[in-house]
């Protein structure tokens, strides 16, 4: 689906990246995590043929922390308050 990205996006192009790719096929919960350097990065590391494995768990593992935490950050939540264990209301 993103074989026709170029390698390097300008700012505005990267902004309506998500406009360009059609997420009606995969529902409307479907969320695209849009590529900066680091995504970047990360995605060529695992794709190299030539990293050893602790590399490749490694940059994976942070890969998939990005994911998770759009997820999370996905979810709905609400303010409340709090007394904590001294006492404090925050």
């Amino acid at each position: 689906m993103l074989a026709d990205v170029p390698d390097v996006l300008k700012p505005s192009q990267q902004a309506n990246l998500n406009a360009d790719i059609k997420t009606d096929e995969f529902g409307p919960n479907f969320k695209v995590i849009l590529i900066n350097d680091q995504v970047r990065e990360l995605q060529t590391v695992i794709r190299d043929k030539n990293t050893n494995r602790s590399d490749f768990v490694f940059y994976a593992d942070r890969l998939i922390r990005l994911v998770v935490e759009e997820g999370l950050n996905q979810l709905p939540y609400k303010r409340c308050s709090i007394i904590t264990p001294t006492g404090t209301i925050t």
